[in-house]
């Protein structure tokens, strides 16, 4: 039987590789880098952890493959990408359990300005223990209402089918005629759906609004 080239050892070119194999198909894996590709679509960043430098892949984007064993947060997330779960268990490939827990930084300084706790905000917002008291508080509920109107909006939007003018607008027309707070969408919005949709912060502003909101309202479905 001919041999038969894979191009590419990512998720997809491991697993035509495999299913060919199993057919008695024999698969040669071709693969530009000097490592599988199956984590293609992360950033590598050196880190120091316990004194030592080392290196730790950033999954770029964030995606959360299964809603977990947690009725909460099965409820709030809705159980994503059912089939990619099936198949990671079929190649036997292990998953871990995460809540989704980041934190915004900016790219010069790397200081983070702002803790997402995961599970859909469900663990709330912190900031940074660097900043005053009072200063915390401020930025804390300012951030949780920007993030709660967003949330009312978006819902609203979805189920009962209200601003309709929603679905011609982009991202960018959004937060400015539905008076998102600008402070909100540029240091939380933006960078948060930028890595959820693997692009730049200027094209996820030229994404048509109704996509980003839509995805609002389906993890708080």
């Amino acid at each position: 039987m001919a041999l038969t080239g894979q191009i590419g050892s990512g998720l997809a070119g491991l697993t035509t590789a495999h299913y060919l194999s199993q057919r008695g198909f024999p698969v040669e894996i071709f693969e530009k880098e000097g490592r599988i590709g199956v984590d293609a679509a992360s950033v590598i960043v050196n880190v120091v952890k316990d004194g030592k430098s080392c290196e730790v892949a950033i999954d770029v984007p964030m995606r959360s493959i299964d809603a977990g064993k947690k009725r909460t947060i099965r409820r709030l997330m809705g159980g994503y990408y059912p089939r990619l779960l099936g198949l990671l268990k079929e190649l036997d490939v292990a998953v871990r359990p995460d809540d989704l827990t980041f934190t915004f930084s900016r790219e010069k300084s790397r200081t983070p300005y702002l803790i997402y706790n995961g599970l859909s905000g469900v663990q709330g917002l912190t900031v940074p223990s660097t900043k005053s008291y009072l200063l915390s508080i401020m930025e804390i509920i300012y951030y949780s209402i920007g993030f709660v109107y967003l949330c009312i909006v978006s819902l609203l939007h979805y189920h009962l089918h209200f601003f309709p003018r929603i679905k011609k607008i982009t991202f960018e027309g959004f937060c400015e005629e539905y008076f998102i707070p600008q402070k909100f969408a540029r240091e939380v919005l933006v960078p948060l759906y930028s890595g959820v949709c693997t692009c730049k912060e200027e094209h996820i502003l030229k994404y048509p609004a109704g996509l980003i909101v839509g995805m609002c309202a389906f993890c708080l479905s």
